[in-house]
C-alpha cells in the first residue's frame, strides 16, 4: 500500500509560532540557531507543495494506482486547490484518508489535554478539505495517550502507530466512551472483520498471537482507585467519582519506515532511485515466494514524501513509475489491507 505524506505547509515554522523552521526530511540540515529562519528549509518544503506533490499525484493517477493519504490537516487548509483534486480522488476511491495531524508535530511531546484538542480539530478539519478521516498516524511516534484518546473522539476506525507487524491486528484499550460515541464506534467496528492471522509456530515464535486483553496502566489506576474509594466509603469518607471506564477494541494497520522514501534523506541508505526501487523491488518478491510456498500474505507499506521523491531524479525510476507498476502492482494489491473510506 502506497502511502502518501502531506505534510508541507505544516511543518514547524518559525513564522507560524514555532522556536525552529525544521529541515526534517530535507536536502540538508538546518544551520540556523534557533530563532532564526532557516529558509532554506522552508523553502524545500515548499518543493514539496508547489511541484512534488503534482508529480506524485499524476504518476499515481496516470496508472489508476490507489494509495492512502496520510494528510496534515493544515496543509490542507494551506492549499486549497491541492484539497479540490484530492478531494476528487477521494470520491473517486483511488485514494482514502488517514490523519497526519492537524499540523506535523510530535505528538509525543505534548500533555493529553492539547493532544485531545488537536486530534478534533484535525479530524474537523481534514473532514471539511478532503474528507472524513478513517485512519490515524503520527509524526513517527505517538504518546502514551493517542490510542485511547482516538477512541475516545471516537472518529477512527483504526490507526497505524505501531511499527510491529506486516499484518493488522486489533489491541484493547480502557477509555472513557460517551454512550454516543460508543454507539458510533461500535457501527464502524462493524464494518471492519477481524484479520486472519497465521497459526502460531513454533519455528516462528514471532507469529504467537498477542494476549488480546492487555489491561492498561490506566485501567489498572482505575480499578485501584475504584477499590479505595469503596474502603473509604465504607468509613464514612466519601471520594469524588471517576468517569466509567469501557475497554474499547481498535484496530492497528501498522506502518513502515523501512520501505519508505525517507532514506534518501542526507546520511541514509538511498542515493538513486533505483536504490528505492531495487529495495521495493526485493520486498515484494520476498513476500511473495513466502506465500506462493504457502505462508500468509502480508502487508507491505511503501511510504512517500512529495519533497523527496517528487524530484525528476528520483520519481524516474521509482515504484510510482510504470514500468515497476506494472510488474509489482498485482502484487501491491495482494498485499493491500488498508481500510478504505467507504
Amino acid at each position: 500500500n502506497f502511502c502518501i505524506n502531506l505534510e508541507e505547509g505544516a511543518e514547524p515554522s518559525i513564522p507560524d509560532g514555532d522556536a525552529e523552521s525544521t529541515a526534517s526530511l530535507c536536502e540538508c540540515g538546518s544551520d540556523a540557531p534557533p530563532g532564526i529562519r532557516d529558509l532554506a528549509a522552508e523553502s524545500m518544503f515548499e518543493y514539496g507543495s508547489r511541484v512534488g506533490t503534482w508529480r506524485v499525484l499524476r504518476a499515481f493517477k496516470s496508472r489508476d494506482a490507489p494509495a492512502t493519504l496520510f494528510a496534515c490537516a493544515q496543509t490542507l487548509e494551506r492549499h486549497p486547490e491541492l484539497a479540490l483534486a484530492l478531494q476528487a480522488g477521494v470520491v473517486e476511491g483511488r485514494y482514502d484518508v488517514c490523519c497526519h495531524g492537524l499540523r506535523w508535530d510530535e505528538h509525543s511531546l505534548m500533555d493529553e489535554q492539547t493532544e485531545r484538542s488537536a486530534i478534533a480539530a484535525a479530524y474537523d478539519s481534514l473532514s471539511k478539505t478532503i474528507g472524513v478521516p478513517y485512519g490515524w498516524y503520527c509524526r513517527t511516534a505517538p504518546s502514551v495517550h493517542t490510542r485511547r484518546l482516538l477512541l475516545e473522539h471516537g472518529g477512527f476506525m483504526y490507526d497505524s502507530d505501531a511499527y510491529n507487524d506486516e499484518l493488522p491486528y486489533y489491541v484493547d484499550v480502557a477509555c472513557e466512551v460517551s454512550s454516543s460515541t460508543r454507539d458510533e464506534q461500535q457501527q464502524r467496528s462493524a464494518a471492519i472483520a477481524p484479520p486472519d492471522r497465521p497459526a502460531p509456530s513454533a519455528a516462528n515464535p514471532a507469529e504467537r498471537p498477542r494476549n488480546p486483553l492487555r489491561i492498561s496502566w490506566r485501567a489498572r489506576m482505575h480499578a485501584l482507585y475504584a477499590l479505595i474509594g469503596s474502603v473509604l466509603e465504607s468509613v464514612g469518607v466519601r471520594t469524588p467519582p471517576i468517569a466509567p471506564l469501557q475497554l474499547r477494541r481498535q484496530l492497528v494497520i501498522p506502518y513502515t519506515l523501512c520501505t519508505n522514501d525517507s532514506k534518501f534523506a542526507p546520511g541514509r541508505a538511498f542515493s538513486t532511485s533505483a536504490d528505492f526501487y531495487e529495495f521495493c523491488r526485493d520486498a515484494i518478491d520476498a513476500l511473495m515466494a513466502e506465500a506462493d510456498e504457502g505462508g500468509a500474505r502480508r502487508m507491505l507499506s511503501i511510504g512517500l514524501h512529495p519533497r523527496l521523491i517528487g524530484h525528476p531524479a528520483r520519481i524516474a525510476d521509482s515504484p510510482t513509475q510504470p514500468r515497476q507498476l506494472r510488474s509489482s502492482r498485482t502484487a501491491i494489491r495482494d498485499l493491500h489491507a488498508c481500510v478504505q473510506a467507504e
